[in-house]
């Protein structure tokens, strides 16, 4: 699944087949490592700025409130936050990039379920397309609009809606990839 993102990158070759993305799509990935990408020297002000320099500081200290950086935490330096804070930090950088296609593989790593949940908030505002690997089941059933699941087999279906709603296909019916 995590190959499947990174092939639409093109971090990694399709083994087999081929896709283009649209001229006018810009693309926002995190990644399950995402934190490292972070500047450890920076503050978490700095580093939200820094991924849109257009933020004014009451509208990036307004988004890190809602990603539970409040007060005096927004001038904390990275190198001093806890895993789930840099893994917070990574998504609210990655949502002020202005890209309309988020692909995220493993959003909810390293986040509790408060901070859980308000991803799943922001992201169910988000105005753009997401794509998204997660294994925890609430936040998929959370945001999912269309699930693309993987069998055993290597046999991929696609269907509309979340987990609950999902609906396996017949052999015939699956979308072979």
């Amino acid at each position: 699944k995590s190959t499947l993102i990174k092939s639409l990158l093109n971090q990694v070759p399709f083994l087999a087949g081929d896709t283009k993305i649209g001229h006018n799509v810009k693309t926002a990935y995190y990644a399950q490592d995402q934190a490292e990408y972070l500047d450890m020297k920076k503050t978490v002000l700095e580093n939200l700025k820094a991924a849109n320099h257009e933020l004014s500081e009451g509208h990036a200290r307004g988004l890190l409130g809602s990603f539970l950086f409040r007060g005096n935490d927004v001038y904390k330096q990275v190198n001093i936050l806890s895993g789930g804070e840099k893994s917070r930090l990574s998504l609210a950088c990655l949502l002020v990039q202005n890209a309309n296609f988020l692909l995220l593989d493993e959003p909810t790593n390293h986040l509790d379920i408060l901070s859980t949940e308000i991803l799943s908030e922001a992201l169910a505002t988000y105005e753009g397309t997401v794509m998204f690997v997660s294994h925890n089941r609430s936040f998929i059933n959370a945001v999912a609009t269309h699930t693309l699941a993987f069998s055993s087999k290597g046999t991929a279906y696609f269907s509309k809606g979340n987990i609950e709603e999902l609906n396996l296909f017949t052999e015939e019916q699956a979308l072979n990839l």
